[in-house]
């Protein structure tokens, strides 16, 4: 009879402590999985080298898109978490500004960030308008208002980067920064797309202290434990050239050979 009381004793303190811990454990706040990842919410982005405009030697200013369709680019468009969505959210809490791109005297690029837009601006050059009619008590309309459809991110299929490539002859290297951010929307005609615009401009320096706190994952390609901001400084993304700074604004008229001459002046720079 001893025996039996010295097997039953540590079974009910086993009971006692399981049903305790499971009476703690419900009070705890809930937790997506057993690890989560937070040190990316007070992160701040690696500055990077300063550079002394007189040690720069070829310098060129170029625009690329970013195509959302492109498999490679898949990371910018993760449901809840996409590019545009995270720029939006940067915006509405105050810690990314958008900038007019509408073309003007003073900025003839429409690029040069000079106009701050409030988030209600940003957002109407997202969304279309629809006219919507007011009616009184008796039914009658007296009036009409231009009201803004719900903002769909999936509408924003392009972004476009503007960046300076130059040499740094102090470092001996090859930089590429990149200057500022613009989703692209469609301007369609007849149903048909007839051109891609930016929407609004974004100072990507500035993208850097929003963006690298947030965390990006793309299993496919074993990207783990990186920022946004990791992403845009490492190039980790397809892009195509479409124009170079040019006084008239023109579109690039060869892409490949813009390409072309990058590649040749970092071969040669590698080689000496």
């Amino acid at each position: 009879m001893t025996k039996r009381i010295t097997y039953i004793v540590p079974a009910l303190l086993l009971i006692a402590a399981n049903t305790t811990f499971a009476q703690t454990d419900t009070t705890q706040t809930p937790v997506d999985g057993y690890y989560k990842y937070e040190v990316y919410k007070e992160a701040k982005p690696i500055p990077l080298p300063k550079i002394d405009m007189n040690n720069v030697r070829f310098y060129k200013r170029v625009y690329k898109d970013i195509d959302l369709a492109d498999s490679t680019n898949s990371i910018f468009i993760t449901p809840g978490a996409s590019l545009i969505e995270i720029v939006l959210e940067g915006i509405k809490a105050g810690a990314i500004t958008p900038y007019d791109a509408t073309s003007t005297k003073e900025n003839p690029t429409g690029d040069a960030f000079t106009k701050p837009l409030t988030y209600d601006q940003a957002m109407a050059t997202l969304t279309d308008s629809v006219l919507v009619p007011v009616f009184d008590e008796e039914g009658n309309q007296v009036s009409a208002q231009m009201m803004m459809n719900e903002f769909n991110p999936a509408v924003v299929t392009k972004f476009r980067i503007k960046e300076d490539i130059f040499y740094d002859n102090q470092r001996s290297r090859i930089e590429t920064r990149i200057v500022g951010l613009a989703p692209l929307r469609r301007i369609d005609v007849a149903n048909e797309m007839v051109l891609e615009q930016p929407a609004f401009w974004l100072y990507y320096p500035q993208c850097r202290q929003y963006f690298v706190t947030k965390e990006v994952s793309d299993p496919q390609r074993d990207i783990y434990n990186v920022s946004l901001d990791d992403i845009f400084i490492q190039q980790s993304f397809a892009s195509n050239i479409v124009k170079e700074a040019n006084p008239a604004d023109e579109k690039a008229k060869d892409p490949e050979k813009i390409e072309q001459e990058i590649t040749e002046y970092k071969k040669k720079t590698w080689k000496y």
